[in-house]
């Protein structure tokens, strides 16, 4: 409430400002009754939001699909160790993964083929190398020959004086000369960067590495006497098209078909590198390379098989030609073949997947009297361990509800008003409002449903069968707080797997937004689902058929999501801001009402406090 200056107190005898203050102090009872109901409110939704908070934790953590937590599905029980071994010892013959309880062992005794992809192996592409052309081998002799030599970016001087190349007769002669000198410059390990090829010329190259050859400055004829040009490099064929390195064209391009899929967006425009991603990015299976070392193109599948082998047209085949790929190399896809349990298998894939387990074929094995024996054991430390953090977790909630119910609400401790924590230091202000919170939660009928809710899931059954949580070691303790029998959980995954975790975690065929069956959904649900479903009740954040979120989101809300400001105790808190503010404006316009009542008879007063003093005057001074 803001506070006028006015000036007041004209007779001296009537003090208005304290008896207007006064008068508004009455008034004002009203207003802070009505701000210490909106800081209990308050208070009671920061209550409700913790209880969200940790109801949210226990369920992102335990009750969500994609946690490694995960209790509420089978998957989250699926926890088995898988192991490939011959008499006892682990082999890497072949590896396994997955987990089948149902199917704990098989035995394969023999592999006598892995599964291979089609390849097709390509001749030397003569893609690489700086090389000549029309080398003038008579103005070598006669002026001498000076380049420089990059080799990755190391880059020398190579010279040869007329006087050193007299005994050169030919092209052999000078690749000897040259290949000395640059192993004399850059040390043995480069003794052959030169070759000769068909034509009587020479190749500058070198597996692994980058070289490029330059003019020295004022010296660029004896570089053109090569017939090279200055800032060559061997690997050039990276900046050119298609068309240019092979003399591939639009129309040859026309119907390009691998195994019947064709790729229309090849272009002769492409380079080799965006040709070959082109190829390996489409549909048809499979993988084009090349090597730079072996200066070879590779063809293979992608997966493996006889039923994968490469398939090409002819406008595919000619291509491939010019590439090196004629087929004259080529190891056909075949399929792995292995004896199981007896039986002999055939497949197209080193990867088989059998009875839930993925068993990939990395060797061969011919020693029947030896066979791979395929076991899967349980994990049941790993599910046990689970299954205890999650009792721990369950547990310091409801200890947390039992903690509120139990409190004691003292009413003669309420929020304090602004007058009063002016007389107090901070740790009495922050003390006092602790045990005013005490208790706000105690009658909660919400808290007090789902604390029910919760427990009788641990004494419910599961479609009518006869398990119950006892029997795997699961109890309830009086408070509402579960017990784990660690030993009789391990008995129950152990000597009954399937009907153990599916009491922990059926999931009934009636959805949980089907609300008309609710209870056959309860009853068909296992254990761990019910709870799920519960604490989706109270915490959801999608709305239902009848457009609500959770019972406690509904109540109290929570932070980022729309129920953070929408929700029943919001409204209540906004209702009493409009209290608040009403309440503010009516006394506002009360102490200006009882200033002008006091200020007027302030006057009247001294007025006739003024007429006392005239007539006590006049009258005195006749006698």
């Amino acid at each position: 409430m803001t506070t006028l200056s006015r000036i007041t107190n004209f007779s001296g005898i009537l003090d208005v400002d304290s008896t207007v203050k006064q008068l508004i102090k009455t008034e004002s009872l009203k207003l802070d009754r009505i701000k210490q109901d909106k800081q209990i409110t308050i208070w009671k939704q920061n209550a409700y939001r913790d209880i969200i908070s940790r109801l949210s934790d226990l369920k992102l953590k335990y009750f969500n699909l994609t946690s490694s937590f995960n209790i509420m599905s089978k998957s989250g029980f699926q926890k088995g160790i898988s192991t490939a071994s011959i008499k006892g010892k682990n082999t890497d013959i072949v590896s396994v993964s997955g987990f089948n309880p149902m199917n704990s062992s098989m035995t394969i005794k023999s592999i006598t083929q892995l599964a291979t992809k089609d390849t097709w192996f390509g001749d030397t592409a003569n893609l690489k190398g700086i090389k000549t052309t029309n080398i003038n081998l008579n103005n070598i002799k006669n002026e001498g020959l000076s380049f420089i030599l990059s080799i990755n970016n190391n880059a020398k001087i190579i010279e040869l004086s007329p006087d050193e190349l007299t005994d050169v007769e030919n092209i052999s002669n000078l690749k000897d000369i040259l290949n000395e000198k640059i192993s004399y410059i850059f040390g043995s390990d480069y003794n052959n960067i030169i070759a000769e090829t068909s034509s009587d010329q020479l190749i500058f190259d070198s597996k692994g590495n980058t070289l490029k050859m330059f003019s020295v400055p004022e010296k660029e004829s004896l570089l053109d006497n090569m017939g090279i040009a200055s800032g060559a490099s061997n690997l050039d064929y990276k900046n050119k098209s298609i068309r240019e390195i092979f003399g591939i064209t639009n129309n040859d391009l026309i119907n390009f078909s691998i195994n019947g899929v064709i790729i229309e967006t090849l272009k002769e425009d492409d380079t080799l590198d965006v040709f070959i991603n082109k190829i390996n990015n489409s549909n048809a299976n499979v993988k084009l390379s090349y090597s730079e070392i072996s200066d070879k193109f590779t063809l293979s599948s992608n997966k493996e098989g006889s039923s994968n082998n490469i398939i090409m047209n002819e406008e595919s085949r000619n291509i491939f030609l010019k590439l090196g790929i004629n087929g004259s190399h080529r190891e056909e896809g075949k399929n792995a073949k292995l004896n199981i349990d007896g039986e002999d298998v055939v497949t197209d894939s080193n990867t088989l997947c059998i009875n839930g387990l993925n068993i990939t074929l990395n060797k061969l094995h011919n020693d029947p009297e030896n066979p791979i024996k395929i076991e899967t054991k349980i994990d049941t430390d790993t599910i046990i361990e689970n299954v205890k953090n999650f009792v721990n977790d369950y547990n310091e909630i409801i200890k947390f509800l039992n903690e509120k119910f139990s409190e004691k609400r003292d009413y003669t401790i309420t929020p304090l008003t602004d007058d009063q924590k002016k007389e107090m230091t901070e740790n009495e202000i922050k003390l006092w409002e602790e045990n005013a919170q005490k208790g706000l939660l105690a009658n909660s009928t919400e808290l007090r449903s789902l604390f029910n809710n919760l427990r009788n899931t641990f004494s419910s059954k599961v479609n009518g069968k006869s398990m119950m949580a006892y029997d795997i070691g699961i109890t309830t303790s009086r408070n509402g707080t579960i017990e784990l029998n660690e030993s009789k959980l391990r008995t129950a995954l152990e000597t009954d797997y399937e009907s153990t975790v599916y009491f922990l975690t059926n999931e009934s065929d009636y959805k949980y937004e089907d609300s008309s069956n609710r209870i056959k959904r309860y009853n068909e649900n296992g254990l761990f689902k019910k709870i799920s479903d519960i604490l989706e009740d109270n915490i959801r954040i999608t709305r239902d058929s009848y457009n609500r979120k959770g019972i406690l989101l509904e109540l109290a809300g929570t932070k980022n999501d729309l129920s953070d400001t929408n929700n029943s105790l919001s409204r209540q808190i906004n209702d009493y801001d409009k209290k608040i503010k009403t309440l503010n404006d009516y006394l506002m316009q009360k102490e200006i009402e009882y200033y002008n009542q006091f200020s007027t008879l302030d006057r009247i007063l001294n007025q006739l406090y003024s007429q006392s003093l005239w007539i006590t005057q006049v009258f005195g001074g006749n006698k």
